[in-house]
């Protein structure tokens, strides 16, 4: 009946066709879900298994503590350590220099018949002080002796830096190259100690003219090493002022000691005995090496030389109006305090 055949039509609709569906639905899940699986199949091939140590799991910890407490190690005590061999050198020489000078001021230590090791160590410093030198061999230019005390300033300078560079918490203040070259030029002021204390009346040894420009030629290193512009160079900084301080000196020292040379030695006859025409050679050497002085510490050095050769001049009277060496260095001193004032 049609009763009957709407009834079936309306029961397919009901109940068959959404089973179809679900059945078809079910069917592309199944396909999908089969497609993740190869895709994830694949990927896990193409990934190489790690194989891991067990014994490297096990010792890793203890290896990165050692490794700490080695970096504590190396900050705190290895490093400081190395800092202070790096200064050991100069220190050394700067002591070794000290004691030659302290020799050469007290022959009796020279005498001493029980064997020491300052006795040992300068067992070849000769008889004659530094004093004796300078009457051995007089010049018109001859500082007066209180110029010499820079010598004993030079030492406490340089051992307050040295010590400064080597116990201060941040890096080091002087570079390996500026230790170096302070050692160099203790060793060459060593040197020239011994050789000046084994001159004699009427024999002056050809190495204490020789000798001495090694000293500035190595204080100076530092300081000619600032090329870029010369700021640093001449600003009295802390790592600065004891190569400014050592060269400036010794450059005066050196001239004078060719000066001694030429005056003294007889190797040029014809500066022999000369005084005059010596101290016009020291003074011209010295007027020149007044355009080098940039920095205000070898300004002041310069001037407090030149001021007391000329104080000692005039001490020795009115003899000096004759001399043309006493108005030359009246002139190369105002040159020293203009330079000075103009710095």
């Amino acid at each position: 009946s049609r009763l009957d055949t709407d009834t079936f039509t309306t029961m397919m609709f009901k109940t068959a066709f959404p089973l179809c569906f679900a059945l078809l639905l079910l069917g592309k899940v199944d396909s999908f879900s089969t497609a993740v699986q190869r895709h994830l199949a694949a990927r896990a091939r193409s990934v190489v298994p790690v194989k891991l140590n067990p014994k490297l799991l096990l010792q890793l910890p203890s290896t990165v503590t050692v490794e700490s407490k080695l970096d504590v190690v190396d900050t705190t005590v290895v490093s400081r350590v190395v800092r202070v061999a790096n200064h050991a050198p100069a220190l050394a020489s700067l002591s070794y220099f000290g004691l030659i000078s302290m020799a050469s001021m007290m022959q009796e230590m020279n005498m001493s018949l029980k064997p020491t090791l300052a006795s040992v160590l300068t067992k070849y410093v000769g008889s004659t002080t530094n004093s004796q030198f300078a009457a051995f061999f007089p010049t018109l230019v001859t500082p007066p002796s209180f110029v010499f005390l820079v010598w004993p300033l030079i030492s406490v300078v340089q051992l307050a830096t040295i010590s400064y560079s080597a116990l201060r918490p941040s890096k080091p203040l002087l570079s390996q190259d500026k230790l170096t070259a302070l050692s160099l030029a203790n060793l060459a002021s060593s040197a020239w100690l011994l050789v000046s204390s084994r001159a004699a009346m009427g024999a002056l040894p050809l190495a204490a003219f020789l000798v001495l420009p090694i000293v500035p030629l190595c204080a100076g290193y530092p300081l000619r090493k600032l090329v870029s512009t010369n700021d640093e160079a001449t600003k009295p900084t802390i790592g600065n002022v004891i190569f400014q301080l050592f060269s400036g000196f010794t450059v005066l020292a050196s001239i004078l000691a060719f000066t001694v040379e030429l005056q003294h030695g007889g190797r040029v006859p014809f500066f022999k005995g000369r005084a005059e025409i010596c101290a016009l050679v020291f003074l011209a050497l010295y007027n020149y090496g007044l355009g080098f002085s940039v920095s205000i510490v070898r300004r002041s050095v310069n001037s407090v030389a030149i001021l007391g050769i000329l104080l000692k001049r005039l001490g020795t009277g009115w003899g000096v109006a004759t001399s043309l060496s006493f108005y030359a260095t009246a002139y190369v001193a105002w040159n020293a305090i203009k330079k000075l004032l103009k710095s």
